[in-house]
């Protein structure tokens, strides 16, 4: 079978440990792996270090709530940045937001199309699912933030013989079925990544949060949600300075900073 994403790797490599900030031995490559975040903790316990791990496949690739992350070869770019954030515990939601403000805003100039963001961790275009990003963090005594890993799983093209059957129907992809221009996008990446690094030093929410907000695509859209062991309904009045959703439930204006959140309208 031929690889639908013909993407440039050793082209990609050599633009992106040439753009990224971090020293070459913290920026490791994998033609395939279980999982990159997986890699990142584990190197977390051994490397007090700030690294990238980028996979061009994913054989156990996780997404929230311990679902499986569609990674296939030849379609994707999935990576984890390990951190380790001048922040508390609370405050590490700040790092998932500011990823994904970053990746959006790296690539949508090379999609020429709008990115958008689904409270908290998904990017849509065109109203498909073309991005997901996981954060793990481990603790030492005292509740005391260690560290941080923020997975990011990017569709950049439609996979050979599509979608599985259970995301087919919101998965997508940025590039469909063209192949990207591979120094532009390791360019974009290694931006990101060096926003995200950055940013982990100092979290200043002015930097993030205005654009967060205009790219929310559940503003103003009724959903449901599970707070405190109850099944409720509201509506998506826009997002904290903290990045807690903020949602109507009748007169009652609740503040979420985890959990899932289901459209009532199945179009984002």
């Amino acid at each position: 079978m031929i690889d639908s994403f013909s993407l440039d790797q050793d082209l990609f490599k050599s633009v992106f440990m040439q753009a990224c900030q971090l020293n070459a031995s913290h920026v490791h490559f994998k033609k395939t792996t279980a999982s990159t975040n997986q890699d990142a903790k584990t190197m977390a316990t051994a490397d007090s270090a700030d690294a990238v791990i980028i996979a061009f496949e994913q054989t156990a690739g996780r997404g929230r709530l311990g679902r499986q992350f569609f990674s296939p070869s030849g379609s994707g770019l999935y990576f984890s940045v390990l951190l380790h954030p001048s922040c508390s515990a609370d405050q590490v939601i700040m790092l998932t937001t500011a990823s994904a403000v970053f990746i959006a805003e790296a690539l949508e100039p090379l999609v020429k199309q709008p990115i958008g963001i689904k409270w908290v961790n998904d990017l849509y275009m065109d109203h498909r699912k073309v991005c997901g990003i996981l954060s793990e963090s481990g603790y030492g005594a005292n509740s005391r933030l260690l560290y941080t890993v923020v997975g990011i799983g990017v569709n950049v093209t439609d996979p050979v013989g599509g979608y599985p059957t259970d995301i087919h129907q919101k998965a997508g992809s940025l590039w469909g079925n063209h192949t990207p221009d591979s120094a532009a996008l390791a360019e974009a990446i290694a931006a990101m990544v060096n926003r995200l690094l950055a940013f982990s030093k100092r979290l200043c929410r002015d930097a993030v949060m205005p654009s967060y907000r205009k790219r929310s695509l559940l503003t103003d859209k009724a959903v449901t949600f599970e707070k405190d062991g109850h099944l409720l309904s509201g509506t998506v009045c826009g997002v904290d300075d903290e990045a807690h959703l903020l949602v109507r439930v009748g007169s009652d204006l609740l503040t979420l900073s985890t959990g899932e959140i289901t459209l009532h309208s199945t179009i984002l």
